[in-house]
């Protein structure tokens, strides 16, 4: 860390331990950043941004809702990620996060249970193969089901 992050983190900190304790459960709740913007815009009272912090994130996850798509492609996560990422001050939505991470060539999938797409796909993946070794059968499978799961989840981009 620079010592001019260093400097900024101190300042924060600062500025934190003078707030009353109604706002700095919101700046753990909802992180700093989030915190101080109604705070400069003159909302002071706790109870205000409480209540207009949860009627925007009910906006957002009610639209969000509304949207088959976005239920059959990963809008169960999107939604945990995205009041995480606000709460941490983040300043991008989690679709970015996880267009990162599947650029990077990593996907995020449920791990209670293969999607019908996965388990279709591991089937399929040896279809006119030739024999081939118990290790090499499990691989292509696995990979076949891991691609047609972050296909059924996130579509081909995200």
């Amino acid at each position: 860390m620079s010592e001019r992050q260093k400097e900024l983190l101190g300042r924060q900190c600062a500025v934190i331990d003078n707030m009353p304790q109604p706002l700095r459960d919101l700046v753990h709740d909802y992180g700093f950043g989030v915190v101080v913007a109604f705070i400069e815009n003159g909302v002071n009272s706790p109870n205000v941004i409480r209540h207009l912090i949860r009627a925007v994130r009910s906006v957002g996850q009610d639209n969000r809702g509304l949207a088959s798509e976005s239920r059959a492609r990963g809008g169960a996560l999107l939604a945990v990620l995205e009041p995480w990422l606000i709460q941490q001050g983040a300043g991008f939505p989690s679709r970015h996060l996880v267009q990162v991470v599947r650029d990077a060539g990593f996907t995020l999938l449920p791990r209670n249970a293969p999607s019908l797409p996965m388990v279709e796909a591991s089937l399929a993946a040896l279809d006119g193969r030739p024999q081939i070794s118990k290790r090499e059968k499990h691989l292509m499978r696995l990979q076949a089901a891991l691609l047609a799961g972050d296909r059924a989840m996130w579509g081909t981009g995200t």
